[in-house]
């Protein structure tokens, strides 16, 4: 099944957002485990490398206007934003 790539961010981004709370019901439960696999850090690096990719995208997939001309300008954004 293919995934868009945003839909992908937006989960783990929403993830990271409710990590303590979900932590906290999964010991609960006794079912951390696969949380454990994922450490916060490791999430949070993952959102904030895909973030100003997300921002990007965003950007150029306007309606209301002609975006014809942003996509070189974002590459050069994504690629000064990831070389830093």
């Amino acid at each position: 099944m293919e995934v868009r790539w945003s839909s992908c961010y937006r989960m783990l981004d929403s993830i990271r957002k409710v990590y303590p709370e979900l932590r906290a019901v999964l010991e609960r439960k006794g079912q951390t485990k696969r949380l454990d696999e994922i450490p916060l850090e490791f999430l949070t690096e993952i959102v904030n490398f895909l973030d100003p990719l997300k921002l990007e995208t965003e950007r150029v997939q306007a309606k209301n206007c002609v975006t014809a001309s942003l996509p070189l300008v974002s590459y050069h954004t994504l690629r000064q934003a990831h070389s830093e």
